[in-house]
């Protein structure tokens, strides 16, 4: 019973560890288009209050083709970013991603917790297991 347990341990705080760290990288996000006319839009972006360096946007232009990239700056007549220079003339949707902690951190807290319930279930068995004189090795054998 006692190996099972070290078992149970390493296995639930690697995997524990591992599931944090991915949710952690993949935080959630969502895009939100911005509300006004085309016009209202690219008068909100020259105007530098919409979007700054590090934003990271859905641009629909006049040709029909979204272009989804990290906005590394705003000029007077270019919306710019990695290997994208896109006029604001042109554009005739906006979308911002909004990346959510709070998200993130309840999806972390959710996995790990139903993790954390399914392993006590399976200790809980093998546990009564031993007790009615059967024993388990970490296989799951007897």
């Amino acid at each position: 019973m006692c190996m099972l347990m070290n078992f149970l341990d390493r296995r639930l705080g690697r995997r524990s560890l591992v599931l944090l760290l991915v949710c952690a990288l993949t935080a959630c996000s969502t895009l939100h288009p911005v509300p006004g006319s085309s016009s209202e839009v690219r008068n909100r972006i020259r105007g530098g209050a919409l979007l700054g360096p590090g934003d990271s946007v859905r641009v629909s232009t006049v040709t029909g083709r979204p272009q989804e990239f990290v906005v590394s700056a705003v000029e007077a007549d270019y919306l710019v970013g990695n290997d994208v220079r896109i006029p604001i003339d042109s554009i005739t949707q906006l979308e911002i991603r909004d990346h959510s902690a709070a998200k993130s951190t309840a999806r972390v807290v959710l996995v790990v917790g139903l993790e954390i319930l399914v392993m006590c279930a399976f200790a809980m068995l093998f546990a009564a297991g031993s007790m009615s004189g059967m024993e388990f090795d970490a296989a799951g054998s007897h």
